[in-house]
């Protein structure tokens, strides 16, 4: 007996390597699917929690991506947001201290029962806000609001670094609209009359 398992040996060891491969074995069971949100009642939507700070732009909207407020649904889009939160405060005296943005420790975020509606601006000055979040028939309303930039505009600024607000709030089964009211980007100096 042993003789034959001595030879059945190569074998037996190709096949418990190819198994998973071939997904004979499952090593792993799937995740479950995720449970739909349950419904919210209508009228306005109060945020479990929200945060305000700068971010890298680039790295969140891509070189000249787009500054449209987003729907962060996973935790893997959540990590890639938190990435472009800078590690260090921007300021001019070096060594910058360690950021105190309250992102940087990941809070938790029950996805996919919440998400994190995020407004950017390239500004490093005037944050977005998250006016009125409200629910009707299913969807989520969002009014995103951006003041203006005022004396700002003329103040220095790091090239690539933004401004960010966002907002935990319940997941709706239905579309999230977002209504703007102002300018994410900052305006183009007007020319000289010639």
């Amino acid at each position: 007996m042993n003789r034959a398992l001595a030879s059945l040996r190569p074998f037996l060891f190709a096949a418990l390597l190819l198994a998973p491969a071939l997904g004979l074995v499952a090593c792993a069971s799937d995740p479950a699917p995720a449970p739909a949100p349950d419904p919210l009642p209508e009228g306005p939507v109060t945020p479990r929690v929200s945060y305000a700070g700068r971010i890298y732009l680039d790295n969140v909207a891509g070189a000249g991506g787009s500054l449209s407020p987003r729907l962060i649904k996973t935790q893997a889009e959540y990590e890639r947001f938190v990435s472009a939160i800078p590690q260090r405060k921007i300021q001019k005296k070096q060594p910058a201290p360690p950021s105190e943005d309250p992102l940087l420790e990941m809070p938790k975020v029950d996805f996919p029962r919440e998400v994190l509606i995020v407004a950017l601006r390239d500004s490093m000055y005037v944050h977005p806000e998250l006016g009125p979040i409200t629910a009707k028939d299913g969807d989520l309303e969002v009014q995103v609001v951006y003041p203006p930039l005022g004396d700002t505009v003329m103040a220095a600024a790091m090239h690539g670094v933004g401004v960010y607000a966002a907002a935990v709030v319940p997941a709706c089964s239905g579309e999230v609209r977002f209504v703007e009211d102002g300018e994410p980007g900052q305006r183009e100096p007007e020319p000289f009359p010639r």
